[in-house]
């Protein structure tokens, strides 16, 4: 932890300092905005196992973080993937993590 000096003065002109350890606590989650409504297509080729795997940073349109480097914020998306069967409108969550555990989550649709 890193160490801080704390000084104090009085009216008298008189000074004390003392060596404290100081101790950063992130409590504020990252700001996440998803894009409105993003379209995805897929080929039909008769298998059955057509998959969109769904990229939580193709869903948002911007994410910061009050400490951590945007690289550092875990991106999540619910659900993961869709499927033939869910050809149409599907709303999405998506969860940005700081390494703090504070979390924020936007919503988007899908049409696919």
């Amino acid at each position: 932890q890193p160490q801080v000096t704390i000084t104090v003065h009085d009216k008298n002109g008189n000074k004390a300092d003392c060596i404290a350890s100081a101790r950063v606590v992130d409590r504020m989650a990252p700001n996440l905005v998803c894009k409105p409504l993003v379209k995805f297509g897929l080929s039909f080729d008769g298998n059955e196992n057509n998959i969109v795997k769904l990229d939580p940073e193709v869903l948002i349109d911007s994410v910061s973080d009050n400490c951590d480097a945007v690289s550092k914020l875990k991106l999540a998306v619910t659900p993961e993937q869709l499927t033939c069967e869910d050809v149409g409108i599907t709303e999405v969550q998506i969860h940005a993590t700081d390494e703090d555990g504070n979390v924020d989550f936007c919503s988007t649709t899908v049409l696919l």
